[in-house]
């Protein structure tokens, strides 16, 4: 017998002592045992022997006897049931907990799952493993996925193919052009062989393009015009870049909530970092370089890069899931379940990536040129359409929807109009590329902070309503600047602003007698006098 079901066995005699009416024999001695009838791996009912005394009835000795009572060990011990917060493995059956799956205590410091105790029925189940594979590649010439319970192999993944009906389908992922660095037919690559041949400092894109693509001074996108085939040059001689979308779709934003969060973060990092404070002491808004400086440090020491990098980790390996070179079991155990639940959207709603177009890179030729990369464009077979998807992983999309639904509309416009950028020949082409959906398109919200933290949720995008949001971006950047003009004083106000603005018959009659002393007569004067008219009918 165990020392800890002896522990258990204890411990349920003495509730069951505590549990006895005053008038019940005192104890002398009590031993508990195990029965040997008990099952061996979840014991319910433990069997106590008790070794009673009590004194004769002539009071000249004590009687000793042996009672033999059975205590449930288990049944209140156990916790209610609730939901999981974690992953783990049922004490019961070693299947596998997931988070969210509803647990109990078993009253040993384990957890119990539903499916080994219904509620209903406290009888134990028999329960299939719940297989947790892991890869393998061991010296005794196994390689694969494997269940580190019952060590079977994971099944490979189905080929899914396309509808079976020949009007109905569409070119295959592998039909689309991918200028990557993997030769048609030819071997997948792995991430870490993702770099450009002729620039081994320079790391590639998943569909072989570059990571950073080349920019001017501005950080604009430097790439050639569609119309010529050559670059926008200025006058002298020097490329010219081409707005970036995330510029162009915030002209027309407002920006309160993300500058006092950024104001915010400053109060923060202050409070972590004095010295900092100490630091600006003296500056003035001369010394913007240093202020800069300061300000960017007390923003990190804020955490305002935390939740940017890892959304930019949770979006490259989203990029690496899409062109099939990792699993969600390849990621990081921190956001791992994350991964999990993105693939099973993608499984659930039909969305199938396309390897060649995720991270490329388009144009359109509207309001001077924007230039921007797309996450990805997918296939979703439920409308046997070709939507772009954009991931985010910001905390919410409510401050950001009219900017957003904008950036979409121009990557499935300007993939429809030039096609796509090869960085490498520096040339455009549409060439085998399926055409996009300009109504509506998807954002994949994976928020890596707030409530949502660790969701996956799939959101449409109005395209419709991105194209109308484009229009008032480009009339707020195209309004001309205003020059200070100097003062030459006030010319007399016109006179038909004059009559057009009259309130009464009274004031249009002395406005009436002021134009004809000043000249105005025949037919200019009634024309003055029908805008009075008109202006006092407007007014009843």
């Amino acid at each position: 017998m165990s020392d800890q079901w002896q522990r258990a066995a204890s411990e349920a005699a003495k509730r069951h002592m505590a549990a006895q009416e005053d008038d019940t024999p005192y104890v002398a001695m009590l031993k508990a045992e195990l029965s040997d009838q008990a099952p061996a791996i979840d014991p319910v009912i433990v069997t106590l022997k008790e070794t009673v005394v009590e004194p004769c009835p002539d009071g000249c000795c004590d009687t000793v006897s042996e009672v033999v009572r059975t205590v449930e060990v288990m049944d209140d011990t156990k916790g209610p049931w609730f939901s999981a917060a974690y992953d783990g493995e049922c004490s019961k059956c070693d299947g596998a907990i997931w988070r969210g799956d509803e647990i109990r205590a078993d009253g040993r410091g384990g957890y119990e799952c539903s499916g080994c105790y219904p509620h209903d029925d406290e009888t134990p189940v028999s329960k299939p493993c719940q297989h947790r594979f892991v890869w393998v590649d061991d010296d005794n010439g196994r390689s694969g996925s494997f269940c580190v319970r019952c060590e079977q192999e994971e099944d490979p993944l189905p080929d899914v193919g396309l509808a079976d009906d020949p009007a109905q389908q569409v070119p295959t992922a592998d039909e689309f052009m991918n200028p990557g660095p993997a030769a048609p037919g030819g071997p997948v690559m792995t991430p870490d062989e993702f770099m450009d041949p002729d620039a081994p400092d320079k790391p590639l894109n998943v569909s072989g393009q570059p990571s950073e693509p080349e920019r001017d001074s501005r950080g604009r996108y430097l790439v050639t015009d569609p119309a010529t085939g050559d670059f926008r040059r200025f006058k002298n001689g020097k490329p010219m870049g081409w707005t970036r979308t995330t510029t162009f779709n915030k002209a027309a934003s407002n920006n309160k909530a993300i500058n006092d969060w950024n104001r915010r973060n400053i109060v923060i990092g202050a409070s972590r970092l004095p010295h900092l404070v100490r630091d600006a002491q003296g500056l003035t808004h001369e010394d913007k370089d240093q202020l800069n400086r300061i300000a960017d440090e007390l923003e990190k020491a804020a955490g305002s890069k935390v939740a940017a990098d890892l959304g930019t980790e949770i979006h490259k390996f989203t990029e690496y899931m899409d062109a099939g070179l990792k699993t969600w079991r390849d990621a990081e155990l921190y956001y791992q379940d994350q991964m999990r639940r993105y693939q099973e959207l993608l499984e659930a709603e039909g969305l199938e990536p396309i390897p060649g177009l995720i991270e490329r890179t388009v144009v359109i030729q509207e309001y001077g040129g924007v230039c921007g990369t797309y996450d990805r464009v997918m296939y979703h077979r439920p409308s046997n359409s070709y939507p772009v998807v954009d991931v985010k992983s910001g905390k919410t999309l409510k401050y950001g929807m009219h900017e957003i639904e904008t950036q979409l509309w121009i990557y499935a416009h300007g993939h429809n109009q030039n096609g796509v950028y090869d960085h490498h020949t520096k040339t455009w082409s549409k060439e085998g590329l399926p055409r996009v959906r300009e109504d509506w398109g998807l954002v994949i919200h994976m928020p890596v902070q707030g409530d949502l933290a660790g969701q996956v949720v799939l959101t449409p995008a109005d395209l419709s309503a991105g194209r109308q949001h484009a229009e008032l971006c480009h009339a707020v950047r195209s309004q001309p600047s205003r020059k200070v003009l100097p003062w030459k004083g006030l010319e007399p106000e016109p006179w038909e602003l004059r009559f057009a603005n009259v309130q009464s018959q009274e004031e249009t009659s002395e406005l009436w007698k002021a134009a004809k002393a000043a000249g105005f007569e025949g037919v200019r004067l009634n024309e003055l006098v029908r805008l009075a008219q008109i202006a006092l009918s407007v007014r009843g």
